[in-house]
């Protein structure tokens, strides 16, 4: 191996670390640090073969980079929840870090059962899960209070924005439905059904379905709604063909449009019993049911689901927003009682916002006066009832997620 250059070898420093020997059969136990490769180090023999020193330096080597895996799988798998240096800035990353896993309470009771002494009675077994689940409930909510996520599915301003983008794209998928009616449509998943009275039940009870979240995302004039001379829903519709022709769907064709416009459109699977996320029943249930029994359930389910009102809807729960509003709203404005000198007393309503002192008569007017002059008095009540009722729609939903691991 080459000797080291005299400006080096020439070259003093304190450290002893750094000396060099001139003995041809000694060999430097001090080590040289590389400023490029930190990590690396290397030891100047002098008087050894090539060969060996490179034989010796490689083990070195491998036994270095075999420590440093094992640090790194250590450090990984200890940390193995922290997102990298990489993503750590990514909110996209950050956001996805933790999966909120909704699970059903029958789910969470039977873990939580296995967790519990076995000669516990089965009443303080209840009893003790239902303290327990709160408990956790309620460690989670104020831990993950702030994640977009959670603010998602229960908060009223961002339900507010969920409800206005679903009601868009339900509209821009109705608009794309029928630009591509002719186009092949979905199969029916399930076996057909064999007689006209069954598949009239299906037409009436799947179009009511479009009747009703047709009118809750604000969709209009749909061509699947024709009504015949009786009231009822037509038994047949015609569509127009590209070549400007017309065509009758009627029957087990115009129940295959009605089916795929509720799923492309609403995201209702009409067989399946399924809405959006939400499965009304099984698939193991469903495999195991007789026809009648299906057909039965089949009817139920979808009927109970038009006298439901939409959850969405129910969650922003307007009118506690608007009766705690007006309630807080009082302070704002003082009521004055006045002798009308005829033996009736005129009572008025004068504004006390922002220095304001406009009078009105009524008490609809000051209410109106407040929420368009002085907005921001609104929003800041406003914005305390939807923070309770954030924590209302949480705790009351069996299927919220109360454990970033899965519970």
């Amino acid at each position: 191996m080459a000797s080291p250059s005299p400006s080096r070898r020439g070259r003093r420093h304190d450290s002893s670390r750094h000396r060099f020997t001139s003995s041809s059969n000694q060999r430097s136990r001090d080590r040289i640090p590389n400023r490029s490769h930190r990590s690396r180090e290397f030891h100047v023999r002098r008087g050894r073969s090539r060969s060996r020193s490179r034989s010796r330096s490689h083990d070195r080597h491998r036994r270095h980079h075999n420590r440093s895996r094992d640090r790194h799988s250590r450090r990984h798998h200890e940390y193995s929840s922290r997102p990298s240096r990489s993503t750590r800035n990514s909110p996209l990353k950050e956001r996805n870090q933790i999966a909120f896993v909704r699970k059903s309470p029958l789910d969470l009771y039977k873990q939580f059962l296995a967790e519990l002494d076995v000669n516990t009675l089965p009443e303080e077994a209840h009893r003790l899960f239902e303290s327990d689940l709160r408990v956790k409930k309620e460690d989670f909510f104020y831990t993950h209070k702030d994640d977009p996520r959670l603010n998602d599915l229960y908060h009223p301003s961002h339900i507010e924005i969920a409800i206005q983008k679903r009601n868009e794209d339900g509209k821009k998928a109705a608009r794309d439905f029928f630009r591509t009616i002719n186009d092949p449509l979905m199969i029916l998943e399930f076996e057909p059904p064999q007689n006209d009275e069954r598949i009239l039940n299906d037409l009436n009870l799947a179009r009511h379905l479009i009747a009703k979240f047709d009118a809750e995302k604000g969709i209009e004039e749909n061509l699947l709604l024709s009504f015949g001379q009786d009231g009822f829903f037509a038994q047949f519709v015609h569509v127009r063909n590209p070549d400007h022709s017309i065509r009758t769907l009627v029957g087990i064709e115009l129940l295959n449009v009605v089916i795929t416009y509720l799923w492309r459109v609403h995201k209702i699977h009409y067989y399946k019993m399924i809405e959006v996320d939400k499965s009304f029943v099984s698939e193991d249930v469903l495999k195991n049911l007789p026809a009648a029994e299906l057909e039965h359930k089949l009817d139920s389910v979808w009927k109970e689901r038009l006298q439901a009102t939409d959850r969405l809807l129910v969650s922003l729960k307007k009118e506690k927003v608007e009766c705690f509003v007006t309630q807080n709203l009082r302070v704002h404005y003082t009521v004055v009682t006045e002798d009308s000198g005829d033996g009736h007393r005129i009572t008025s309503y004068v504004c006390e916002g922002n220095s304001c002192v406009e009078v009105y008569k009524t008490l609809g007017q000051i209410t109106t006066h407040i929420h368009d002059q002085h907005s921001e008095l609104v929003e800041v009540y406003s914005a305390q009832i939807r923070q309770e009722i954030y924590w209302e729609n949480y705790m009351n939903d069996p299927f919220a997620p109360c454990d970033p691991h899965g519970g």
